[in-house]
């Protein structure tokens, strides 16, 4: 009976979706010779076409109001390859914590794939664009590799101590966005503090809620991951290809925000780029896109606070029930466009307005669209509870089939696991 209760829940959440951005489809899927390449690192690859994300968020909605120009996204994580043709001219000088450098090295590969979610450029050799292209990557290094060629934890991997020192060096020295795609199951004190350091900076910390392949063994499947569950920080979850809750993601109260997460074209090493996370979703993906999508909230709206900013991205979230948070995709599945051009107001069901009490009435409203010429998506919401009943068994169909294919395993998932 649970189980069923959450296919129905996230059907519903796909239903609100599908209507809200106009799709024929929500399933885009990439050509076969793109989906069977084989990333190897020293190898480069360039796929040519451009992002799903990008026709799934309505990315060039968003790019018509900003492209993140004048923002700075500090990526805490395995460092980033500034020599990816992608990435060129937008990859700052930063701080190495493994060793001495300027974080423009990653021996993982997964902070620079990271970075191109966000700022990736358009090349010759193909259409990768990141979803805030005009902003500016700060590479904070606090970590060198996961494993060790041999399979075993590697000496100089995640730690809980360098990740709180890249974050607090990160708020000082300018970053507005701050990436984190890891999480622990510990409530550390110091990395409690960083978050709150971040915030009085203006440093909006964007951290992934996790992923169940990550865990350590005896840790729970479900429940808070840190630093995604301080309340200064956005949580972001993963859907899948079909804008549904994935069981590969850790659930829980702590879950804000859910962006995909799945088939991935992003920056490889040096070595051009790679289509990561084709079997299953993976948070760190969503987590680089929630990231870059708040540096366009950020430009947007510079002289408003990082809870502000983080308020913007719930409460125009894409969700079936406006003043209900779930644990499987928090207040929804991120809305870019309305993100930055709605009205703040306090009457917006959804989470509190920071600094404003909400009213009792709240949840009873409707959402308040930006006042925009010729939006459909007002349209769109106002119809997806007539149309819901009619739809939910097709979804149903839509959701097993892609819970099916996520069991198949995943062949290039080496970069999912740091979440």
């Amino acid at each position: 009976m649970r189980m069923a209760i959450r296919r129905l829940g996230a059907c519903a959440v796909l239903l609100a979706w599908v209507l809200a951005l106009g799709w024929a489809s929500p399933l885009i899927v990439y050509a076969d010779e793109a989906e069977q390449v084989e990333c190897v690192r020293g190898v480069t690859h360039y796929v040519d076409a451009e992002p799903q994300v990008n026709e799934l968020l309505g990315i060039a909605r968003a790019h018509t109001l900003v492209d993140g120009t004048g923002v700075i996204v500090a990526i805490v994580d395995s460092g980033v390859d500034a020599t990816n043709a992608h990435l060129a001219g937008h990859v700052l000088e930063g701080r190495d914590f493994v060793s001495d450098g300027n974080g423009q090295e990653d021996n993982d590969g997964h902070g620079t794939a990271i970075a191109g979610q966000i700022v990736a450029q358009p090349i010759a050799q193909s259409r990768l664009s990141g979803v805030a292209p005009g902003a500016h990557i700060l590479p904070v290094r606090v970590y060198n590799t996961v494993q060790t060629e041999g399979g075993r934890p590697a000496p100089d991997g995640p730690s809980i101590a360098r990740t709180a020192a890249g974050i607090r060096w990160a708020a000082e020295n300018g970053a507005h966005v701050i990436v984190v795609a890891q999480s622990v199951a510990e409530d550390d004190g110091s990395l409690n503090a960083a978050v709150k350091y971040a915030d009085s900076r203006g440093a909006l910390v964007v951290a992934s809620a996790g992923n169940r392949q990550t865990l350590e063994k005896g840790e729970p499947t479900e429940g808070a991951r840190y630093p995604a569950a301080y309340p200064t920080v956005l949580s972001v979850t993963a859907v899948d290809n079909a804008g549904l809750p994935t069981d590969a993601a850790v659930h829980g109260a702590h879950v804000e925000i859910a962006a995909p997460g799945q088939n991935v074209l992003t920056t490889w090493f040096a070595d051009g780029n790679c289509i990561l996370s084709p079997q299953f979703p993976s948070t760190s993906f969503s987590t680089g896109y929630v990231g870059g999508i708040a540096a366009l909230v950020a430009q947007a709206h510079p002289h408003e606070s990082p809870q502000m900013w983080k308020w913007r991205l719930e409460s125009t979230a894409l969700r079936a029930a406006p003043s209900q948070q779930s644990p499987l995709v928090g207040w929804g599945i991120v809305a870019p466009y309305d993100a930055i051009a709605t009205e703040v107001t306090p009457r917006m069901p959804g989470p509190p307005l920071p600094g404003a009490e909400q009213p009792a009435e709240a949840a009873t409203v409707g959402r308040i669209p930006p006042e925009v010429s010729e939006d459909p998506l007002a349209i769109r919401r106002n119809y997806a509870a007539i149309v819901t009943p009619a739809a939910l068994f097709i979804i149903g169909v839509v959701w097993t089939i892609s819970h099916g294919r996520g069991r198949l395993g995943e062949k290039r998932a080496g970069l999912a696991r740091k979440a």
